[in-house]
């Protein structure tokens, strides 16, 4: 006898003519959940509607009130009602059964529900079982040939990267002093006007330094030596620069007078005045 877990109600229950009866009477809830307590016990039982604790043992007003948490008088009171509206059938030994259970809780269609349930959570679990196959092997495939191609690619240009670094910092480390025919020959080429030794006898003194760093390209020093020296070298001398001006010579005669003349507003000769 298959078990089943739950009951059909309509949904018109509340609009059923002997339900509204019942609800409508003193203790009418209690007799409602009575009703109901009935109808999921005979689902409980699963035999065609009847219900007790076991098959030579029916259920009796007491047992009835103890397992659903009603009086006993409302239990008996219930059991009459229902009786005579003709919605529980009584046995002379007091089984009780539901009239027209077979009708309204077919249990051959329970079991069709039953069984389409089954078959669906069934699809459900074949479904998730072939998804997480699917996941863990996509998990441990770690690299497809073309991707593998791709990441080795791309390591081989980080180390590419990598190497030209160290090769340019090893390169810019790496700096060594000219001699005095190198930079000569440099500026030769490239049109410099540069005094080779000098260039050389200064950063030798100095380490080779420009300012607080070594110098990392002597050629480019040479090219600034080069510019800096064109303004520090000195211009050609301009004909009588530096000579001091000649003073001018004062005769006091010629000035006294001119002041006369232009007092007088004519000439005046002082000499023949004189006496």
């Amino acid at each position: 006898m298959a078990d089943v877990h739950w009951i059909k109600l309509s949904t018109g229950l509340f609009g059923n003519r002997k339900i509204a009866h019942i609800r409508s009477m003193k203790q009418g809830s209690d007799l409602f959940v009575l009703w109901i307590g009935l109808l999921v016990l005979a689902g409980q039982v699963n035999d065609g509607g009847l219900i007790y604790l076991a098959p030579a043992v029916p259920y009796t007003a007491k047992s009835l009130a103890s397992s659903l948490g009603l009086k006993r008088e409302t239990v008996e009171e219930g059991l009459r009602l229902f009786s005579g509206l003709g919605m529980i059938n009584v046995s002379e030994d007091g089984a009780i059964g539901i009239a027209g259970w077979a009708d309204h809780q077919s249990v051959d269609e329970l079991e069709k529900l039953r069984q389409s349930s089954r078959e669906r959570s069934k699809a459900y679990r074949d479904r998730k079982r072939e998804s997480d196959v699917t996941r863990h092997v996509t998990e441990d495939v770690t690299v497809t040939p073309r991707h593998g191609t791709d990441k080795i690619r791309e390591e081989e240009i980080r180390t590419d990267e990598n190497k030209g670094e160290s090769t340019g910092r090893a390169k810019r480390g790496a700096f060594v002093p000219p001699a005095p025919e190198e930079i000569e020959r440099y500026a030769s080429e490239e049109g410099l006007k540069i005094d080779a030794r000098r260039f050389y006898d200064h950063y030798e003194a100095t380490g080779w330094m420009m300012g607080n760093s070594r110098m990392a390209d002597w050629h480019a020093a040479a090219r600034k030596w080069a510019a800096e020296d064109t303004y520090r070298r000195p211009s050609s001398p301009v004909p009588g620069a530096g000579k001091k001006p000649k003073p001018a010579s004062f005769d006091a005669e010629e000035f006294f007078q001119a002041a006369v003349d232009k007092s007088y507003g004519k000439h005046v000769d002082l000499g023949s005045g004189a006496g």
